[in-house]
């Protein structure tokens, strides 16, 4: 059996899209365990009503403590020999559940993965391997990785084993304002070996108001510093093949986020202290995109008041 396990936080406009098209799978042995986080509308009402009609859907609700508490909460109350997860306010496709479970049974994996589709305000994209990608997979957790590195840090379009997770005491850090799904990931990574991918964008991944600017603070900004640490010292762990240009490209990924702050005065030295932080972290190893190599070598030689400069010369143009 598979546990589906789903956060919900005020959710009342796309939980019933989201449950129906659970219940809609062409996979029938799962249970669906929805975490009412403290809802103020009537979410928990519309969850109620369709677990009255399916006994597989079940609601628990807790004061308000945040989506990784509620995701933990899923997990401990899981029966599944299976875990995966999905956002209240996305939704799968029908073939969603058995195409990775018929994924991981076929090549007994740890974990299975699926593309995704990203709808938004203005477009829907699928997000899959291209072919040469595709035949470069062999199975191994420590050569695929970087292959898969823009499916392997959200929670969803994933299967995992429930067993490794409770065994190996995998949780969701409650502490983290961002990244606390990336650091639940690579816990998992650490202790299996096998992985499996569905090139299909079976996960409907829904995107139409972000709200990123608002988590862009110092607290967040630390997150992912530790995450990152996190993340390295996996990295090195596994030998993950190519994992030096993971990180890389996360030092730069960061550095071009976090270039302001909700909560900081953002003076250029400000600024250039963030960029500088991540020199720590900086492997030896040239980056193909020459952008993002060209910004690399910057935060490596802690040249990040160059980057700051350059940023706000761009927006003072605009």
């Amino acid at each position: 059996m598979i546990s589906v396990v789903i956060p919900m936080y005020n959710s009342r406009n796309t939980i019933g899209r989201c449950i129906q098209s659970l219940l809609n799978q062409t996979f029938s042995d799962f249970e669906v365990i929805v975490i009412n986080d403290g809802s103020t509308d009537d979410s928990q009402k519309l969850v109620e009503e369709l677990a009255g009609n399916d006994r597989r859907i079940h609601c628990i609700n807790q004061t308000n403590g945040g989506v990784s508490n509620a995701r933990n909460h899923g997990i401990l109350a899981s029966k599944g020999e299976y875990i995966c997860f999905v956002d209240s306010d996305d939704a799968v496709s029908k073939d969603y559940l058995s195409c990775l479970m018929d994924s991981m049974n076929n090549t007994k994996s740890d974990l299975a993965i699926c593309g995704y589709s990203l709808v938004t305000d203005k477009v829907k994209e699928q997000i899959v391997l291209d072919p040469d990608q595709h035949k470069k997979l062999n199975g191994k957790l420590t050569d695929d990785l970087f292959i898969l590195k823009d499916f392997v840090n959200a929670p969803f379009m994933k299967l995992f084993r429930t067993e490794k997770i409770k065994n190996n005491h995998i949780l969701f850090p409650e502490k983290m304002a961002m990244a606390e799904d990336q650091y639940f990931n690579y816990c998992y990574y650490s202790v299996c070996d096998t992985v499996s991918f569905v090139n299909l964008p079976n996960y409907f991944y829904y995107r139409l108001d972000s709200g990123l600017s608002s988590k862009r603070t110092k607290q967040s900004y630390q997150n992912e510093i530790d995450n990152l640490r996190h993340k390295a010292h996996v990295i090195q762990q596994k030998s993950i093949m190519n994992g030096d240009c993971i990180i890389a490209e996360d030092i730069c990924n960061i550095a071009r986020y976090y270039i302001s702050l909700s909560d900081d005065d953002n003076s250029l030295l400000q600024a250039s202290k963030r960029v500088n932080a991540l020199a720590g972290f900086c492997p030896k190893i040239r980056l193909e995109d020459q952008n993002n190599h060209l910004l690399f070598q910057l935060i490596k030689h802690r040249l990040g008041i160059l980057y700051v400069l350059y940023y706000q010369y761009r927006h003072w143009k605009k």
